[in-house]
């Protein structure tokens, strides 16, 4: 019980370091810009930061915690997603993107 308290507490301290880098990160990326750029710089940060959070809980929750032997869940899941990923491509951003890659290349 002693070694569940002390793998638990390791991990509690690694996120808040981890987070604690976030920040870090977004402190010096904020003093590195023009001040009329700050705003974006400090939303990028905050939209890594939800990304990351999302994605750990996707995947990462069940590498460190999970009860699966054959990583079987994982893999169903990561299929999942990429078939939602790939399908609202093709539905939605296909033409688009196509249409931006053209102009850039009518520009360039």
């Amino acid at each position: 019980m002693v070694i569940e308290n002390i793998n638990l507490l390791w991990v509690l301290l690694c996120g808040f370091l981890v987070f604690m880098m976030q920040f870090g990160f977004a402190l010096i990326e904020t003093g590195t810009v023009r001040s009329k750029n700050t705003i974006n710089v400090a939303m990028k940060n905050l939209i890594d930061t939800v990304f990351s959070i999302i994605f750990f809980w996707l995947i990462g929750f069940g590498l460190m915690f999970g009860t699966d032997i054959g990583g079987v869940i994982l893999q169903l899941t990561v299929q999942i997603i990429l078939k939602m990923v790939f399908s609202f491509f093709k539905r939605c951003l296909q033409q688009p993107l196509l249409l931006s890659f053209q102009v850039l290349l009518l520009r360039g």
